[in-house]
């Protein structure tokens, strides 16, 4: 029934909430365990297997988390804290760069894409977003709105752009060849 898919949404005793939660305690765990540079690329889904799996769906051994059903854990376990912070720090950027032009122009535009971080923001919290284009797609329009915005309030920071492109690739190197 309705009533019980959603109350069970909300059970943290059991079920996909109870593992969700688990899963971010362990991804949380794997960044301890290499802060720095993370435990690699793609190497989430086995380093989570050495944690005990008993009273999960993966009890079984039959199913698989592939990731820790939150953008930010999964990014700072994998590639350390510098890729991590480079993460948080594009959505803080951009959240506080929509919020600013929502106060400025109080427009639709200006709470749209407020709206839009908002949305890919808790996306992020709660699901994997990086893993599925159409979200993919709608983060580079919100960049791209933010940096139009940006190029016509001031010329003076062209620096900043290369700043955060020479930054990615130095954490994505990093991250992929270790």
């Amino acid at each position: 029934s309705i009533e019980h898919h959603v109350l069970s949404a909300f059970d943290v005793s059991q079920g996909t909430m109870r593992d969700r939660l688990l899963l971010q305690q362990r991804s949380w765990h794997m960044f301890l365990e290499q802060p720095l540079f993370g435990i690699g690329a793609g190497n989430w889904p086995v380093a989570q297997m050495a944690f005990d799996q008993t009273g999960m769906i993966t009890e079984s051994g039959n199913i698989v988390y592939m990731r820790p059903h939150n953008d930010f854990l999964w990014v700072f376990a994998e590639h350390g804290f510098f890729a991590g912070l480079v993460y948080v720090c594009l959505f803080a950027l951009g959240m506080y760069h929509a919020f600013k032009q929502y106060r400025a122009k109080k427009n639709l535009q200006g709470i749209s894409v407020l709206l839009g971080w908002t949305a890919l923001l808790i996306a992020s919290l709660n699901n994997f977003p990086q893993e599925r284009p159409e979200f993919l797609l709608a983060l580079a329009a919100l960049i791209a709105i933010f940096h139009d915005n940006e190029t016509a309030v001031s010329e003076k920071k062209k620096w900043l752009p290369l700043i955060c492109v020479g930054l990615l690739i130095l954490v994505a190197a990093f991250s992929t060849f270790r």
